[in-house]
């Protein structure tokens, strides 16, 4: 592309350089002679134009096409990255769910503060870059977005309805990269 942009350039100015754009009193010229010649060099002009916008148009496409091939190599290192913190949030969760079972103290309520703490600003980093958790507790199961470990019968949640959550799932700009585990229930005597 870049080769045949520099082609056309060179090509355009030959044709341009070789003209002649004489001034009437300079030439022997009759003033029909050089009205039918300026005419030529005006077509030859606009000829080279539009080869021009025609090439223009056509590196421009270039350039679109490098830059989303670039932006979605960027988004697959960044959604790989991503994934790879998941475990990592996933444990931080279980800390503070441990913690916060422990009777309170000065020392670790000051532990939990920093944890809690650490734990939040990563996931603010990543939300934004583009990584929301799916919300599952107390909606109806969607397979899109729940992968169902277990059925549990209950009487005080609706048919199909998500109660717990095993693991959370994940959505990074609008795909899902993890599925939720949750368990849901179902109404007892409807098996």
């Amino acid at each position: 592309m870049l080769h045949n942009l520099n082609s056309l350039m060179n090509k355009v100015s030959t044709k341009l350089l070789a003209r002649k754009f004489p001034l009437p009193h300079e030439s022997g010229e009759t003033k029909e002679e050089l009205q039918s010649e300026t005419l030529d060099n005006n077509k030859d002009i606009v000829s080279i134009v539009s080869e021009l916008m025609a090439e223009k148009e056509s590196f421009l496409q270039l350039a679109m096409k490098l830059k989303y091939r670039r932006d979605a190599a960027t988004n697959e290192e960044l959604e790989r990255l991503v994934k790879s913190l998941l475990p990592f949030l996933d444990g931080l969760e279980h800390v503070l769910k441990i913690a916060r079972m422990h009777p309170p103290s000065p020392e670790v309520n000051n532990w939990l503060k920093t944890i809690e703490s650490l734990y939040f600003r990563i996931t603010n980093i990543l939300e934004k870059h583009g990584l929301t958790a799916v919300e599952s507790v107390g909606k109806p199961v969607d397979l899109n977005y729940h992968e169902v470990v277990e059925y549990i019968p209950s009487k005080e949640s609706p048919d199909n309805t998500v109660i717990a959550e095993r693991q959370k799932g994940y959505i990074f700009r609008g795909k899902v990269i993890r599925d939720a585990k949750v368990v849901v229930s179902y109404k007892e005597g409807s098996e």
